[in-house]
């Protein structure tokens, strides 16, 4: 015969547990709140309505706060995730930087730590490319340099020095019909 502590302890399944008449009225959030209505058949736990909260759904204190039997430690900066033990599951705050955030990432990853709330790998892959896209220059600043290329080669006319060498012909033939036609 086992004993307690050779059994393997599992999470129960737990209903999910809803406030009364959630579904019913838009207003109301599904966020459980204790029914409190003289003639409400939630609070009376009659059957074949919702269930309520109770102290009997709750588990085992063995396996509560935990994942996948790991431990579940909240990392907001570096010495908590120094504390954290080897078989620990890691939640990091969502207020965390980008700096703090890469720095914990990979120091979690060197202890071999299980990140529960993002995936280390493309996470730190999009702070390449990224720090990548911040070191190239950008399109925009090489077409400008380009376009003021172009303008520097096409500065060639003597008498217009800003301008192409078809606009400048242009303009010059311009000038000659002007000075030929006659004043009227």
């Amino acid at each position: 015969m086992k004993t307690k502590m050779t059994e393997k302890i599992e999470k129960k399944h737990n209903p999910k547990f809803i406030r009364q008449d959630a579904y019913n009225i838009k207003s109301l959030k599904i966020a459980w709140r204790r029914p409190r209505g003289m003639h409400s058949k939630v609070r009376m736990s009659i059957l074949g309505h919702r269930p309520r909260v109770k102290v009997g759904y709750r588990n085992a204190a063995l396996i509560r706060n935990t994942r996948n039997s790991f431990p579940v430690i909240h990392v907001s900066n570096s010495k908590e995730l120094e504390a954290a033990p080897q078989e620990a599951a890691i939640i990091l705050a969502a207020n965390l930087g980008m700096k703090k955030k890469e720095a914990i990432i990979s120091r979690a990853l060197e202890k071999h730590l299980n990140i529960l709330n993002l995936n280390p790998g493309r996470f730190l892959e999009k702070l390449k490319k990224k720090a990548q896209k911040q070191a190239a220059p950008s399109t925009k600043d090489s077409t400008k340099a380009v376009q003021e290329e172009k303008k520097e080669k096409a500065s060639t006319s003597p008498l217009h020095p800003q301008l192409s060498e078809e606009e400048a012909a242009k303009k010059l033939a311009t000038e000659k019909r002007k000075l030929l036609e006659k004043p009227k």
